[in-house]
């Protein structure tokens, strides 16, 4: 798997890890880029709840992330070090 296909899993993966408001809420505006009234009227939330959980949401992906990295980190020092002994 490339790296990009890669990331790409370990964002999904993250993505999956927290609340599903938050989630959802991360999604409209990276992706389908909503303003933060577009948000709150999908997820019948106020504006400012809005704020909140792409606050939380963002802090929870970076999170999720610095566990992936390091894990895939590890992982490829770990095959690394096994090349080498064989």
């Amino acid at each position: 798997m490339n790296w990009a296909a890669r990331r790409r899993a370990q964002i999904t993966a993250a993505l999956d890890g927290i609340a599903e408001q938050q989630s959802t809420a991360l999604q409209l505006d990276y992706f389908e880029k909503c303003t933060h009234t577009e948000i709150a009227t999908r997820l019948d939330v106020t504006p400012q709840a809005v704020s909140s959980l792409l606050r939380r949401g963002r802090e929870q992906l970076r999170q999720g992330l610095r566990v992936s990295v390091c894990n895939d980190h590890q992982s490829v020092e770990s095959n690394y070090e096994n090349r080498r002994r064989n």
